[in-house]
């Protein structure tokens, strides 16, 4: 950071919203890294109320997971109130120990809240405090995954897919269109919200004047059903067949198919995974392969399947002939 800032120019903006994510302890080092380079530092931060950027980070989580390391892995429209997550929403202390850090620096603080920002937009106002020219465009570059999207990659994530996969499947557009509003109910929103209240409250006495908006109307009464299950089951399918040349309504009715199988014998599978039989794990094994062309180790898992199967089967032998001795 200390090389892109020491550059040719004399002026420069920094916008990174990862700065926020810095605590006390790191906030001043960066301060002597940017007091040694510039003689007029102006600090512009952007607050949004307690519940709406907390909403907003568990959406972005599903995209970026930088957010979901603080705000959780949990398919849920708010975080649990642990204390990473009231470390980074304590407005007042996090603003406390930026103004400490920087004691001779311009601190100038507003509320993000679109219908009070210049034209609806970010940069612009941004640049009118400033009393700078700043050409852009004003496209919506980070427009929000729908709520069944958004639970979907919280499933996968926490089934042990990774974040590269993860970031495939938004590159390639895998997913279907969802326009499902991903956000909790009004009466969760404003219990997350009030428990900010204390630090809220030094907050307005410290800026004197600054406040947030009371409006909850965005949020539902009730949790909305926006059919997930059928989503997940369509896209994981997508997401199947994405990966692999097998075709999809192929992939599906092997699938289906065998999940059928599957439950006919799960009562003895909770007893022995490997009475399931040889026959369902060569399917499983063949749909790896279709799925995963490259795989080198297929053949292998075919003999380690079968001689589990053989093992578990000699084992049951055995024991019937045991018994059947200590009755004879």
């Amino acid at each position: 950071m200390r090389a892109a800032l020491d550059s040719k120019y004399e002026n420069v903006i920094l916008s990174a919203e990862d700065l926020f994510f810095l605590d006390e302890p790191e906030i001043r080092p960066f301060a002597g890294i940017v007091y040694d380079l510039f003689d007029n530092i102006v600090i512009v931060a952007y607050l949004r109320r307690q519940d709406e950027l907390a909403a907003s980070h568990k959406a972005q989580g599903a995209k970026t997971i930088q957010s979901a390391w603080v705000f959780g892995f949990e398919a849920d429209p708010l975080p649990a109130l642990n204390s990473q997550v009231i470390g980074y929403l304590d407005f007042d202390s996090k603003l406390a120990a930026w103004a400490s850090a920087f004691p001779n620096a311009q601190l100038r603080v507003h509320e993000y809240r679109r219908d009070r920002l210049v034209n609806g937009d970010i940069v612009a106002d941004f640049a009118e405090i400033l009393n700078i020219d700043l050409c852009h465009t004003q496209d919506d570059v980070n427009a929000a995954l729908g709520a069944n999207q958004i639970k979907l990659i919280y499933n996968l994530r926490q089934r042990g897919v990774g974040q590269r996969f993860v970031k495939r499947i938004h590159r390639d557009g895998v997913l279907t269109a969802d326009h499902h509003k991903f956000l909790p109910t009004h009466n969760q929103a404003r219990e997350f919200y009030a428990a900010f209240k204390n630090s809220n409250q030094a907050l307005e006495e410290r800026l004197q004047g600054f406040e947030f908006h009371d409006d909850f109307s965005r949020y539902p009464d009730v949790l909305v059903n926006t059919g997930f299950g059928e989503y997940e089951r369509e896209n994981l399918y997508r997401i199947l067949s994405s990966i692999s040349k097998t075709n999809p309504e192929d992939l599906a009715r092997r699938l289906i198919e065998l999940e059928g199988r599957v439950r006919k014998r799960s009562l003895f599978a909770m007893l022995k995974p490997e009475i399931l039989g040889a026959d369902l794990a060569d399917e499983l094994i063949s749909i790896a392969s279709d799925l995963d062309p490259r795989a080198h180790d297929v053949e292998r898992a075919k003999r380690k399947a079968k001689a589990r199967h053989s093992g578990f089967l000699s084992r049951i032998k055995t024991k019937v002939q045991h018994i059947k001795a200590r009755w004879s």
